[in-house]
């Protein structure tokens, strides 16, 4: 499982298809399966002065082997506890947060949130 928070959208793009897109950029992994967090991190951006509000997703990936992209330099599976500790955004850490829950304790939650995804 991963947690991805979408960096930038691109014209008429769809937040959850830059969200996958990012991924396969980023780590060159493919989602088997998303979801919609019932949650949107907010931040303000000084140098622009603007509010931002951006969508949580979570996936299921494919395959656990990652290929990054220049943009990275390492990666680090870890657990849930690791994960929180590691972030440095107490939004990122609500989000992971929400989407572990939903994974080990609400399927109902998971079937309504659930993004059908469909690769052309």
């Amino acid at each position: 499982m991963d947690f991805f928070v979408i960096k930038k959208i691109s014209d008429n793009e769809l937040p959850y298809k830059t969200a996958l897109r990012e991924l396969k950029e980023e780590t060159g992994l493919t989602a088997e399966k998303m979801w919609t967090l019932d949650k949107v991190n907010t931040f303000y951006d000084a140098q622009n002065n603007t509010m931002n509000l951006i969508p949580v997703f979570g996936v299921k990936v494919n395959s656990l082997k990652i290929v990054l992209s220049n943009e990275h330099s390492e990666y680090k599976w870890c657990n849930i506890n690791e994960t929180i500790k590691l972030l440095a955004w107490e939004q990122q850490k609500k989000g992971i947060e929400i989407f572990y829950e939903m994974l080990q304790e609400n399927k109902k939650r998971l079937k309504i949130l659930e993004i059908k995804i469909y690769e052309h």
